[in-house]
Parts: C-alpha cells; sequence; structure tokens
C-alpha cells in the first residue's frame, strides 16, 4: 500500500510538471491544436505565444521592391478588414534590416507599430492594409522608380 501512495505521489509530481502557468493574464495564440496530439515536445521549443489583447500592435510586411525609407515614428494609417471605413492611426516602432520571407512567400521588410489612441476594432490575428508615410519625393520618382529598376535589373548596370 505504501509502494502504490509513492507512486501516485510520484505521478502527481510529474504531473505537476505538465501543467503551465503564464506570467500574465492573455490570449493564447496558437495554430491548430490537433498539430500537437502525440508530437514529442523538445525543451525551449515555442508552443504557444502569450498576447495581451489590451496592447494591440500592428505587424506589416514590406515587400522589398516597394521599400522606402521609413524613420521610427513614422506615421502609419492602418485599415482593418473589419472596419475598413474606420481607418486608424499608428506610429512605426521598428523595422527589420534584413528581408524575410513573408507569410505569403515574398520577400519582405518586417515593420512593427503601435496604435496613437484606442483601437476598439483591433484584436489579435486580424488582418487588414496599412498606409506607410515615408519623406517627400518627386512625383517623377515614384513614377519612374519601378521602370528604372526594371532596366537597371535586365541591364546589369
Amino acid at each position: 500500500m505504501r509502494e502504490r501512495e509513492a507512486e501516485v505521489a510520484y505521478l502527481n509530481e510529474l504531473l505537476s510538471r505538465v501543467e503551465v502557468r503564464a506570467p500574465a493574464d492573455g490570449v493564447a495564440v496558437y495554430g491548430d491544436p490537433n498539430d500537437w496530439i502525440g508530437r514529442p515536445v523538445v525543451t525551449g521549443e515555442r508552443i504557444v505565444l502569450l498576447a495581451d489583447p489590451k496592447d494591440a500592435g500592428v505587424l506589416v510586411w514590406l515587400p522589398v521592391a516597394d521599400a522606402i525609407n521609413l524613420e521610427p515614428g513614422a506615421d502609419m494609417g492602418v485599415f482593418l478588414h473589419v472596419a475598413p471605413l474606420s481607418p486608424y492611426t499608428a506610429k512605426l516602432t521598428q523595422t527589420s534590416y534584413q528581408a524575410a520571407l513573408s507569410p505569403e512567400g515574398i520577400a519582405s521588410y518586417r515593420i512593427r507599430g503601435s496604435f496613437d489612441g484606442p483601437a476598439p476594432e483591433a484584436r489579435v490575428g486580424l488582418k487588414g492594409t496599412a498606409k506607410l508615410y515615408g519623406e517627400r519625393v518627386p512625383l517623377a520618382y515614384v513614377l519612374f522608380r519601378r521602370p528604372l529598376a526594371a532596366v537597371r535589373e535586365w541591364t546589369g548596370l
């Protein structure tokens, strides 16, 4: 009987290790929970991401072909798909210096921003369109930038 009690105590101790507690309240963000059934977990592997719903931010994937010079604090306009007629303003907080593949498989720069004021429609996982405001340039630059880049790429100059 003592042997079984010791075994139960050991199993309860192992079970307490399985339970993971978050340091703060939030929303658990993960893919399909069925992906984890029967799969062993490696130490240090990210299982879930904890997001604070009150601290919503903006994540923009800027394609390399459309890259412009942006300074920290640059203005952003955010048009969420759930409220396309109610644009929100945001400020650029972080940009990546190296391009990476976006979820759509396009080489892009990762840009983060934070909302200027309250954004009641903004929630974790929503999608939309962002308008980034950089420095002013002549109209000719805007019109001929892509054609000139294509010619330069094609000729190797």
